[in-house]
C-alpha cells in the first residue's frame, strides 16, 4: 500500500506538470472528432529539428545535465512529453519526436529529486523537488524509443489529437496494472482512435509487448479495446531474407543491415515503404564490414551460398 501511494503521489505532480496535457472530455463529448487516417512523415516538414527530439534524445539531453549540475548517480523515475511550446497540431510527435519533454531524475546521494524541463532541443528550466520514490531505471531497461513506438501507435489505430492534447504523446513510467501489487517500467502512447476518442497503448519497456489498449467513453471512464496481432503481418527473418533481399540490398549498397532491418519494418508498420531510399551506405568499408559481422556473424560473406 505504501508503494502504491507514493507512485500515486508522482502521478499527481505529472498531471501538474503537464496541466490540461489529457484534458479531452466536455459534457460527455470528445473535443476531436475525426482524424482516422494516419500522419505520413511526407506529411511533416522534411527537414527535422533536431530541436524536435525522441524520448532518448530528451533522456541523453538530461542526463548530461543532471550529471553536471546535480548529482553524479542520477537515475531516472519519469520521462513524459508535453504541449509546452508545442505546435497545436495533431502532427506532433510523428515519428516518436516532440520539443517539449519533462524528465525527473533521482539520485542516492540526495534527499531531493530533480526536474528537467527540455524545450526545443534545450535545457529550459532545473529545480530541485521533493517527490521520493524508490523506483528508478536507465537505459538497459528499455527496449524502445519513442520512434519505434510511433510505429506500434500507427499499426494498432492510434492517431495525433488534435484541439487538445496535440498529437501523440510519450511516457515513460513505472506503473501498476490491473491488480498487481508491484509497479512494472511502462511504456505509453496517448492519442485517439478513428472517432476521436483518447486512446492509450500500454507497453513493457523491457520486452515491447503491448500490455493494454484502452479507449476513454463519452462517460470519461477507460474501456479496454483489442489489440491487433502484428505477427501475421510482419515477416519472418527469412521473409526478410527472400521477399526483402535484405543481405543483397546490404552488400549492393553497403548498408547496415540492422539499419536496413528497422527500416523495413517501420515501413510495413507506417504503410511508407521506402528503405532503401531512407539508410545510407557505410564509409568506410570496413565499418560495413564489421556491421555484417555484427549481424551475420564470422563468414557472413558466404551467407546463403
Amino acid at each position: 500500500m505504501k508503494n502504491k501511494k507514493i507512485y500515486v503521489s508522482l502521478i499527481i505532480v505529472c498531471i501538474t506538470l503537464s496541466a490540461g496535457l489529457y484534458a479531452g472530455y466536455k459534457d460527455g463529448k470528445p473535443l476531436f472528432q475525426g482524424n482516422n487516417e494516419s500522419v505520413d512523415s511526407e506529411a511533416v516538414d522534411a527537414k527535422e529539428k533536431e530541436s524536435d527530439l525522441t524520448l532518448f534524445g530528451a533522456w541523453n539531453l538530461a542526463l548530461n545535465y543532471a550529471i553536471k549540475n546535480w548529482d553524479k548517480d542520477v537515475k531516472t523515475q519519469l520521462i513524459t512529453s508535453t504541449d509546452t511550446k508545442d505546435s497545436p497540431c495533431c502532427r506532433s510527435g510523428v515519428n516518436g519526436r516532440r520539443s517539449c519533454w519533462n524528465i525527473i531524475m533521482n539520485s542516492p546521494n540526495k534527499s531531493s529529486q530533480y526536474l528537467i524541463h527540455i524545450v526545443e532541443g534545450s535545457v529550459l528550466s532545473a529545480q530541485e523537488i521533493t517527490q521520493p520514490s524508490e523506483y528508478s531505471f536507465d537505459k538497459a531497461d528499455i527496449i524502445l524509443d519513442s520512434d519505434e513506438m510511433y510505429n506500434i501507435a500507427i499499426y494498432q489505430d492510434l492517431y495525433g489529437a488534435s484541439e487538445w492534447a496535440w498529437g501523440y504523446h510519450y511516457t515513460l513510467q513505472y506503473e501498476y496494472i490491473g491488480a498487481e501489487e508491484t509497479p512494472i517500467l511502462t511504456l505509453s502512447v496517448r492519442g485517439v482512435d478513428n472517432s476521436g476518442f483518447e486512446k492509450m497503448l500500454t507497453i513493457d519497456a523491457a520486452s515491447g509487448e503491448i500490455l493494454l489498449a484502452s479507449v476513454k467513453n463519452d462517460k470519461g471512464d477507460w474501456d479496454k479495446v483489442a489489440i491487433k496481432d502484428a505477427s501475421k503481418d510482419f515477416p519472418t527473418e527469412d521473409e526478410l531474407e527472400t521477399e526483402y533481399g535484405l543481405y543483397e540490398k546490404c552488400v549492393e549498397y553497403h548498408f547496415d543491415p540492422l539499419e536496413l532491418r528497422k527500416a523495413i519494418l517501420n515501413g510495413i508498420a507506417t504503410n511508407h515503404f521506402s528503405p532503401y531510399s531512407e539508410c545510407e551506405s557505410i564509409t568506410p568499408i570496413e565499418e560495413w564490414e564489421n556491421a555484417m559481422e555484427n549481424y551475420y556473424g564470422e563468414g557472413w560473406e558466404d551467407f546463403g551460398v
